[in-house]
């Protein structure tokens, strides 16, 4: 699939969508066959140079088919193979990085938004990740990045990776069982194949009105959406003080209880009935709490 210099006319309806939101900057977009990483793309896109000034630079949007470093929080390896949707989206935001808190819980909220569109039961794991309701299995992954500007604004990149037409097949899980990682596809849960370039414009869509009303109004217009639509219900959670996974200290156990007004996590401690909040961090759903050889799922 060629697209470099072949952008389809469903690319440019994306492009003309987006231009009818309210930001003041148009958007633009770049689709490849591969690249390193898209969030790669956007970081050397809004590095400042001395022939574009930041606030000069249009919104944009990278997609690419493959990716042959992709890469999720703490630099985990994002695996990105050919029929999965590797976009990052691009924008000078007017606030500073300090009031973007929760800005990835929305990414989520217009994820389950795209997917229930299509029938798909998915469900929220904070902070930023979209998984299969029954099973637990990775649908989605978020990325936010931002650069700083000294006029209290900043460079933002929106980075998603969405499982579309990938065939997870049990002897491919076998294979990647070692790299902490369970995914599933749209496909594996519908059994039905999906336009890759319909989903890629409804998501950027979505996203970009999200966004809007995130900078309006902040994360509490998102909030009740998020718990609706969490799968961290009546499950025990691990919590951990540093999301190293080779330095990794569990902190305790809890349930959800709660996202506060800015999207902290509140859970209730098993060990002693506290409220926790946490801020940042990571967290493991434990799916059976009835053995101590838990399998977690905390990518």
């Amino acid at each position: 699939m060629q697209v470099n210099n072949e952008i389809s006319e469903k690319w440019n309806e994306t492009i003309l969508i987006l231009n009818k939101s309210g930001l003041a900057t148009p958007f633009s977009l770049d689709v490849r066959d591969s690249c390193l990483s898209t969030m790669d793309l956007a970081k050397e896109y809004q590095k400042p140079n001395d022939y574009v000034k930041s606030e000069e630079l249009e919104n944009k949007v990278f997609i690419s088919l493959t990716q042959t470093k992709g890469r999720g929080r703490s630099e985990r390896v994002w695996k990105s193979e050919l029929g999965g949707l590797y976009m990052t989206i691009a924008m000078r935001t007017p606030i500073s990085y300090s009031k973007t808190s929760g800005l990835s819980l929305v990414v989520g909220t217009s994820v389950i938004k795209l997917l229930q569109s299509y029938g798909i039961k998915a469900g929220l794991k904070w902070p930023n990740d979209v998984l299969d309701f029954e099973s637990l299995k990775k649908l989605a992954g978020i990325l936010i990045e931002s650069i700083s500007s000294k006029d209290n604004s900043c460079m933002i990149s929106i980075g998603v990776g969405l499982n579309i037409n990938q065939e997870f097949s049990s002897n491919y899980l076998n294979k990647i069982e070692n790299e902490n990682s369970n995914p599933i596809s749209m496909k594996n849960m519908s059994e039905s194949e999906f336009n890759f370039e319909e989903v890629s414009l409804k998501l950027a869509s979505q996203i970009v009105m999200d966004y809007e009303k995130f900078i309006k109004d902040g994360f509490s217009e998102f909030r009740d959406f998020w718990i609706q639509n969490t799968c961290m219900k009546n499950l025990e959670i691990s919590y951990f003080y540093s999301a190293d996974s080779e330095k990794k200290q569990t902190l305790g156990i809890g349930m959800f209880k709660d996202l506060s007004e800015i999207g902290s996590l509140i859970l209730c401690s098993l060990e002693d009935d506290k409220i926790i909040e946490l801020h940042s961090g990571e967290v493991s759903i434990r799916l059976d709490p009835n053995t101590s050889n838990t399998t977690k799922q905390d990518l």
